[in-house]
């Protein structure tokens, strides 16, 4: 096996270990005619998809803010370590101590959207409501046998009618952290995780508000089966090309940690390939042309999913075209078809490209499977469109 070989096999698991199973458990009444599941809109019927982990953030950028005023900090603590003797090591501690001092969390326990402490949240509101009913009913027996209360029912209606408004955020029947048995929202570290999908399987917020994704579901024995994500939101979303990014919120470190190690294999990975990431969105034109398959061209098409919302597959066929269609002088959509086989379920997961136009040097675009078309011939599926750049523009960009 060549170092390419075993490269692109490496790939494929780094892209296999990052998929997620979606169960999307509510449709949403904002579906268009024709769209798919759109016959089910408004209702609580579960469709199964696709997804795959993108980023896991923990830092400034996503879960904290900084001031000015952290900023000027920061310098003048360079300044004072420049006119001081102390070791570099004593230094570098000291100015991760300033650091850290000045992240602001921008989730506290009483926002945080991770389903762990909206499920807390619930619950600790369900109990003061409780409290207060029982209020309400010791006030009203308190006045007397003539009050003639019986039914703490009737109390709890009067109590309804008169309470001020309460939003209680959905109940969740499952935790996203196993570990998490406290019924206080946690004032613990919180990574966001994004994950992108079809458009067609997660169509809004709504949607993805009552979305599972699966973390690790490879077999039906799995012992990580049970780990899972749990969206609060879609930050993203592309409809010409179909696709969506999913935010998530989540407190478990060994989930985190293994896919963060996963995220830093797969663009290791690419980059020793020779070409980015397309999900890195700094995409780059393969070499090979819009052309017949042929014995003599590497054209790879790696379809990773969960068919029928089951345990993992990895497909493997052939590309057989590339159809480009231009939005400007540099840029163009682009998608796949190719003779991967791929059930329902598959779709919003990764399809891996690769063409091989030279003895050392193999190219790789991500895409996301489509929903399959009717015009298509039997035995041929498609990708979403996506943007691949030309390498001119690439150029432009490094500069």
């Amino acid at each position: 096996m060549s170092a390419r070989t075993s490269d692109v096999l490496a790939l494929v698991r780094a892209e296999a270990e990052l998929t997620v199973r979606l169960r999307v458990q509510h449709t949403s009444a904002a579906r268009p005619d024709g769209y798919p599941f759109c016959n089910f809109r408004g209702r609580d019927v579960c469709h199964t998809g696709t997804g795959v982990v993108t980023d896991v953030c923990y830092g400034k950028h996503y879960l904290f803010e900084d001031s000015d005023e952290d900023s000027d900090d920061e310098e003048d603590f360079f300044e004072e370590e420049e006119e001081d003797d102390r070791d570099e090591e004593t230094r570098r501690l000291e100015f991760e101590a300033a650091e850290q001092e000045s992240y602001k969390p921008a989730f506290t326990q009483e926002d945080c959207p991770c389903h762990d402490c909206e499920d807390a949240r619930y619950r600790l509101a369900k109990e003061e409501q409780m409290e207060n009913v029982e209020k309400v009913r010791e006030t009203e027996m308190s006045k007397g046998p003539q009050s003639d209360i019986s039914d703490v029912e009737v109390w709890k209606q009067k109590y309804e009618t008169n309470k001020p408004s309460l939003a209680l955020p959905q109940e969740v029947a499952l935790a996203s952290d196993p570990k998490n048995t406290t019924k206080e929202p946690q004032e613990r570290p919180c990574w966001l995780v994004f994950v992108e999908t079809s458009l067609h399987v997660v169509y809004d917020t709504k949607e993805a508000r009552n979305t599972v994704m699966d973390v690790f579901y490879d077999t039906n024995s799995s012992s990580m089966r049970s780990l899972s994500l749990y969206g609060f939101c879609v930050s993203e979303r592309y409809e010409e090309e179909d696709r969506c990014i999913l935010k998530c919120a989540t407190h478990n470190e060994e989930l985190v940690r293994r896919l963060s190690a996963a995220e830093a294999k797969r663009y290791n990975l690419n980059k020793a390939l020779g070409k980015p990431n397309q999900r890195s969105y700094e995409q780059c034109q393969p070499n090979t042309e819009n052309a017949s398959l042929s014995p003599q061209t590497f054209r790879l098409a790696i379809v990773i999913g969960h068919p029928h919302g089951r345990s993992k597959t990895i497909s493997v066929g052939h590309w057989t075209q590339r159809v480009k269609t231009p939005t400007s002088k540099e840029s163009a959509l682009t998608h796949y078809l190719y003779d991967t086989p791929t059930c329902k379920g598959n779709s919003g997961g990764a399809v891996m490209t690769f063409g091989k136009v030279e003895d050392e040097r193999v190219t790789t675009a991500i895409f996301n499977h489509r929903i399959r078309s009717s015009t298509l011939m039997p035995g041929i599926n498609m990708s979403s469109p996506s943007y691949e750049w030309s390498q001119g523009d690439i150029e432009k960009r490094k500069k």
